[in-house]
């Protein structure tokens, strides 16, 4: 396995990150995971590519844009990289399922495309 830039980051923020779960706050990132994937999946139009495509950039947000709005707002609060960490791991925990779920339509138009 290899290593990824955002590792670091996440070792060195993890009791940050740590702090912020409780009193619902992972169950309302994981409602709002799964509100983003079904509003792009039902948003996407016919062809699945798009849907998942759709759901999983709703779903997902960008990181970068989150942590610069968080900063240039909210400048002395210093939970808000972790907060934006935690929901991309919450993010990518619920976005599996979806993706295991639509895998089967993607190998069923991958022969309807041979045939």
């Amino acid at each position: 396995m290899t290593a990824t830039a955002t590792e670091p980051v996440l070792f060195s923020a993890m009791p940050q990150v740590l702090s912020l779960i409780g009193n619902g706050t992972l169950l309302a990132l994981a409602a709002f995971v799964l509100f983003g994937l079904a509003i792009g999946h039902l948003l996407g139009g016919e062809d699945e590519s798009n849907r998942t495509v759709l759901a999983l950039s709703t779903a997902s947000r960008h990181p970068g844009v989150a942590i610069a709005f968080a900063h240039a707002n909210f400048p002395q609060q210093k939970l808000a990289m972790a907060a934006v960490l935690l929901y991309l791991l919450v993010s990518v925990i619920v976005s599996v399922p979806y993706l295991s779920w639509v895998r089967p339509h993607y190998t069923s138009s991958a022969s309807e495309v041979d045939a």
